[in-house]
C-alpha cells in the first residue's frame, strides 16, 4: 500500500513538472512576427501611430512637414508642369501654404510650441520625399497627371489626419483655431486636385 502511494506521488510529480515546462515553453515560443514574447496588444510607438493623442509640439511638427511638402512639390510643378490648370494650382499652393507657414512660425513664437517629432510626422515626411523623387523624373503630360494624383492623396491624408488626430489632440487654443482654419482650405484643395486629375485622365 505504501509502495502504491509512493508510485502515485511520483506520477503526479512528473505530470506537474511536465505541465509547468509546457507553460514556460509556450510563453517563450516565437510568435508569428518573430517575437519570443507572448502575443499581447501592441504598446510600442509604431503600434500607436495614427491612433494615440499627440502633443501640441508633435501636432505643430506634422502640420509643418505636410505644409512644407506642398510648397516644395508645387515649385517643381511650376518648372516641369505643362497644363495651365496644373500650373495655376501649383501657384496657389505656394501662396496659400506660404501663408500657413508664416502662421505656424508665428504660433511657435507666441505660444512657445516647438516642432516635435512623431510617427505621424515621419509618415508625411517620407510620403513627401517619395512624391518629389517620382515627380522629378517626369515631364509635361506625365508629370501633370502624376502631380494631380499625388495632390489628391496628400490632401486626403492630411484632411483625415486633421479630423482623427490633430484637431482632437490639440490643447492650445490658438493651435486648435489654426487647425480649424486650415481644414476648409485643405478640403477645397482636395476637390480642386480631384477635378484636375479627372480632367487629365479623360484626356489621356
Amino acid at each position: 500500500m505504501k509502495r502504491t502511494s509512493s508510485t502515485l506521488c511520483t506520477l503526479f510529480g512528473l505530470l506537474a513538472f511536465s505541465g509547468a515546462a509546457h507553460s514556460q515553453d509556450a510563453q517563450h515560443r516565437p510568435q508569428p512576427n518573430g517575437s519570443t514574447t507572448p502575443s499581447t496588444e501592441a504598446t510600442t510607438p509604431s503600434g500607436q501611430a495614427g491612433q494615440g493623442m499627440l502633443t501640441d509640439d508633435q501636432i505643430h511638427g506634422v502640420v509643418s512637414v505636410a505644409n512644407q511638402g506642398e510648397i516644395d512639390v508645387a515649385k517643381i510643378a511650376l518648372k516641369q508642369g505643362k497644363d495651365k490648370s496644373v500650373k495655376d494650382f501649383a501657384n496657389m499652393m505656394v501662396k496659400e501654404h506660404g501663408k500657413v507657414k508664416k502662421d505656424l512660425m508665428g504660433l511657435a513664437k507666441t505660444a512657445k510650441i516647438k516642432n516635435g517629432d512623431s510617427p505621424t510626422k515621419q509618415t508625411f515626411e517620407e510620403a513627401g520625399q517619395a512624391s518629389m523623387t517620382r515627380l522629378k523624373a517626369l515631364k509635361a503630360v506625365e508629370f501633370d497627371k502624376a502631380y494631380a494624383e499625388d495632390q489628391v492623396k496628400a490632401h486626403q491624408d492630411l484632411l483625415n489626419t486633421l479630423d482623427t488626430e490633430l484637431i482632437p489632440s490639440a490643447k492650445n487654443e490658438k493651435l486648435k483655431a489654426l487647425l480649424e482654419k486650415i481644414k476648409p482650405s485643405v478640403a477645397a484643395h482636395l476637390d480642386q486636385a480631384k477635378a484636375i486629375s479627372q480632367k487629365l485622365s479623360s484626356q489621356m
